[in-house]
């Protein structure tokens, strides 16, 4: 976490005692007081907290018998399932910040196959336009929208567009009205069998 994110933190627990401090000294104490706790306990949580990042089969140590099991199923699935089933996303893209998750989805977005439509839904209105803005559409371009087109009253996805989701995270904090971003999201993607080869 950075110190921006740190002292909004800080002034955030501070909001509620503002009237029991005296004078700007003692709102600056507080606040680094606050500020220190606050990289205190994430050092704690850090010592703690194992980085999860990839697949289960990757992160954890499986025994033999459930690979192999795995595998079996894997085979049997691929020749009795219809190849247009899907069990989730064909493509999951993870990173940190400015690593180009964003400009992925674009490309995504923009090479779709032929006779296919494909809509990136985005966090915002504000960063679907930026998007568009950057890749020359116009303002009423409908392959780039915020989540709050598809939400609501009268509103709903169609069946035959390719929707990918940028910023999933932030989608799932405002749609749940989460007070910070999720600490934890488990996706189940397409085998390599399933869906659309794109």
């Amino acid at each position: 976490m950075n110190l921006t994110t740190a002292i909004e933190t800080a002034l955030h627990r501070l909001a509620s005692r503002v009237d029991q401090l005296p004078n700007y000294n003692d709102i600056a104490l507080a606040l680094a007081a606050a500020i220190q706790e606050h990289f205190t306990l994430r050092a704690r949580r850090s010592a703690t907290d194992t980085r999860m990042i990839g697949s289960p089969l990757d992160l954890v140590e499986g025994d033999a018998e459930h690979r192999a099991l795995l595998e079996e199923s894997r085979i049997v699935r691929a020749v009795i399932e219809p190849s247009t089933y899907r069990d989730g996303p064909r493509h999951v893209i993870v990173g940190e910040r400015q690593e180009g998750k964003t400009y992925l989805a674009e490309q995504w977005l923009l090479n779709a196959p032929g006779g296919v439509e494909r809509v990136l839904v985005t966090s915002s209105l504000a960063m679907a336009g930026e998007i568009r803005h950057r890749l020359g559409l116009k303002n009423s371009d409908s392959r780039v929208i915020s989540f709050h087109s598809l939400t609501g009253p009268g509103r709903s996805a169609r069946a035959d567009v390719e929707y990918g989701f940028d910023e999933t995270g932030r989608i799932l904090e405002q749609l749940l009205r989460l007070k910070q971003p999720p600490h934890l999201l488990t996706i189940t993607t397409a085998a390599e069998w399933q869906g659309r080869d794109a």
